[in-house]
């Protein structure tokens, strides 16, 4: 390895937002060059913390092969971003050099429209289905990097969201429990094509730093932070006050439905309700 590229490497290990700063303003070429020299990792921490233009420019700029190899190490909400952004063509020639299962994890969100739910919401939350034990559920767990979550997601055959359980109560249940008697359906889900900005004044962020997010079919999508609520760099909500609070009664409706007999409430939304355990431990 050349000097350079040892005492580059070392101060993105050490300053990634400092080496990523020096990177921007360099041609996209050199920034994809240098780029595929770095362990995936390191170059998708570099790529994470970019402008969105310029990490853009540095995947498109790049071979596709390499350009995969880095944006399938980049948090989902990021790789959507730049792949987003990118040209349909190059965004598919990405995905098609991605292993099965990354490529579908990030196909999933696509297609959500930018600024919404759907469009960043994590979908590596833990969720299992109904009919698992507690015992089998620890065993699946056992393995799994959750550490932002301390519930899991509990779904029914056809992956529709049934209801979530904490980690200390799954601890705690007997090994042949079904997680379907452990878990409370008392849950306050997002649904995936809600704008985060009408999202951002929910009222369940004033006990969770996660929500479940669910498609419009009650599919559990993943969950959202609130954090990442927080952060995004959005516009205002469009139109007057009146639309913002019809919006807002709408994420109500949603949230109540599940105690509701079929047929009641907006349409698709049967896969949440209360505003209880439903996130990532009280704020």
């Amino acid at each position: 390895m050349r000097a350079y590229d040892r005492c580059a490497r070392r101060l993105a290990e050490r300053h990634p937002l400092q080496a990523a700063r020096r990177l921007e303003p360099l041609a996209p070429p050199e920034v994809a060059a240098f780029l595929v020299r770095q362990p995936a990792s390191l170059a998708a921490g570099l790529l994470a913390v970019m402008s969105p233009a310029a990490a853009v420019a540095a995947v498109e700029a790049g071979a596709a092969a390499s350009a995969a190899t880095i944006v399938g190490e980049l948090p989902r909400g990021t790789a959507g971003m730049v792949l987003r952004r990118v040209a349909a063509e190059r965004r598919a020639e990405i995905l098609a050099a991605l292993p099965a299962d990354a490529r579908a994890t990030l196909e999933r969100g696509l297609h959500y429209a930018e600024h919404t739910v759907g469009a960043v919401a994590d979908v590596s939350a833990p969720a299992l289905a109904g009919h698992l034990t507690a015992g089998d559920a620890r065993r699946v767990l056992r393995g799994v990097a959750s550490a932002p979550y301390p519930y899991v997601y509990v779904t029914t055959d056809d992956h529709r969201l049934a209801g979530v359980v904490h980690v200390r109560e799954l601890a705690l249940a007997p090994p042949g429990t079904p997680l379907s008697e452990v878990m409370t359906t008392e849950l306050n889900a997002l649904p995936a094509t809600a704008e985060l900005a009408t999202v951002a004044a929910h009222p369940g962020w004033q006990e969770f730093d996660a929500l479940p997010v669910v498609e419009p079919s009650g599919v559990f999508l993943g969950a959202l932070q609130h954090r990442h609520v927080r952060r995004a760099r959005m516009p205002a909500p469009a139109g007057s006050l009146a639309t913002t609070l019809f919006r807002l009664s709408e994420l109500y409706w949603i949230g109540l439905s599940m105690w509701m007999p079929a047929g009641v409430g907006p349409v698709g939304a049967s896969a949440a309700s209360g505003s209880a355990a439903s996130g990532e431990g009280a704020s």
